[in-house]
């Protein structure tokens, strides 16, 4: 993810306190995918240990949560419900329904799956991987709903190998990963980057597993540059 720096200078000094970051983003449009292009890559996921025997638990959760999203443009209503958000926020195109347009089909390893092919297609790799497997190991969130994962920071820990058509390992890193997050004031942004609302930073499992794939693939392919998770900072005189 690359950025033109710049902007808010009152803000950014009050974010900059709290470890955060606003930034302005480029108008770049992310490409559509063609169907041979999603279907050349092969993604293996695998979940580890407690987050594998959470998994229907953590799914049942992020459905329910991206179907609230979806038709109130908010968080669970502890958040509230903003009256104008669905004006407000429509020209937004957010990062679940980017990535996984029918509600019905959302799930954790969707998320992921998807998510690597955008993230592959859009780094313009002189060669593409024939397969990536992921492999998370643990997660923790600071506001998440199953008491578990809830922690004083966001930080994914996993694994992330990329093959070749013969089979061969081109690449690999092991990561943990802690969320510090950047922020819009365009209230209408679909660049490339996958935006979120700010209330969701901290409560959704997708922020952190997409900025998790960003840093991990970057880092493979050295140089070039994974969109990653970005959230609309509130705007002015917060929500109405």
């Amino acid at each position: 993810m690359k950025f033109n720096l710049g902007l808010l200078g009152m803000i950014l000094v009050v974010l900059a306190s709290m470890g955060l970051t606003t930034t302005s983003l480029a108008k770049q449009k992310s490409a559509p995918l063609a169907n041979d292009q999603v279907a050349v890559i092969t993604v293996d996921v695998k979940f580890m240990g407690r987050l594998q025997d959470d998994m229907k638990r953590i799914n049942k959760l992020e459905l329910r949560r991206e179907k609230y999203f979806r038709k109130h443009r908010g968080e669970t209503r502890r958040h509230g419900v903003p009256r104008l958000a669905k004006s407000r926020y429509a020209k937004a195109e957010f990062a679940g329904e980017r990535l996984i347009p029918v509600l019905e089909e959302y799930s954790f390893e969707t998320l992921v799956r998807r998510a690597v092919v955008r993230d592959i297609h859009e780094m313009n790799l002189d060669v593409v991987p024939a397969r990536v497997a992921v492999t998370l190991q643990q997660m923790r969130i600071a506001d998440y709903s199953i008491a578990h994962y809830r922690s004083h920071s966001t930080v994914m820990t996993g694994t992330v190998e990329v093959f070749d058509a013969a089979g061969k390992r081109s690449g690999a890193v092991k990561l943990t990963w802690e969320m510090v997050p950047l922020f819009t004031t365009d209230q209408g942004y679909s660049g490339r980057e996958y935006v979120f609302l700010r209330e969701s930073a901290y409560v959704r499992v997708a922020p952190l597993t997409l900025g998790f794939l960003e840093k991990a693939l970057e880092q493979i392919y050295s140089g070039k540059d994974a969109p990653g998770p970005v959230f609309i900072w509130p705007p002015k005189g917060g929500y109405s």
